[in-house]
């Protein structure tokens, strides 16, 4: 979580949010007593007032670096590469459905495709069978994201061999079928 930049914003944000409830009890302990006796304004009352305006640029800071998390990619955990792949039908033990005349084929990238950068260009053809609703797509094993269109981007890939695998989903996001698509690709 350290080494990505979504994680570091995240540490960021609650770093900020902490001292954001500093702020709050150093208020209503100390600032919300002085303001009560400054009766007319004065010098005292600018003075009392800054840390009323510090939590408030703070709160703008949490609300800043929550936006910015909107449109990071998610940190994705470190594939495990010291293991075999499960057997066909099977993801980390878990079964899949039955495809019921669902199936995916991946257009792009093509096998093998060298990419710059960590923007990967994704389209694929979806037949949706019975209930075949959507696609996840997994980097390395790693679930990086969601296709309700038959295109999209992936992004946060870092340099190095991957695996693309897209895999047919059902309505209620959970059930994967047994119906997916796969090719390699390299990012520089």
């Amino acid at each position: 979580m350290i080494g990505a930049p979504w994680g570091q914003v995240l540490i960021s944000k609650l770093a900020l949010v902490l001292l954001m409830a500093f702020l709050g009890g150093l208020n209503f302990f100390s600032t919300r007593p002085a303001l009560t006796k400054a009766t007319t304004p004065g010098p005292a009352l600018p003075r009392a007032l800054r840390p009323v305006g510090a939590e408030s640029v703070l709160g703008l800071a949490v609300l800043c670096l929550t936006g910015l998390l909107t449109v990071l990619p998610p940190a994705a955990h470190t594939a495990d590469h010291g293991h075999p792949k499960p057997p066909a039908g099977h993801a980390h033990g878990k079964k899949f459905a039955p495809a019921e005349g669902a199936s995916v084929r991946i257009v792009s990238p093509k096998e093998g495709e060298v990419f710059q950068g960590d923007s990967i260009p994704v389209s694929f053809k979806l037949v949706k069978g019975k209930r075949g609703q959507h696609v996840h797509a997994y980097v390395d094993g790693e679930l990086m994201g969601m296709f309700s269109s038959e295109q999209g981007t992936l992004t946060g890939i870092k340099p190095g061999a991957h695996v693309l695998e897209l895999r047919v989903v059902t309505a209620d996001h959970e059930t994967e079928l047994d119906a997916a698509d796969r090719v390699r690709f390299i990012v520089q």
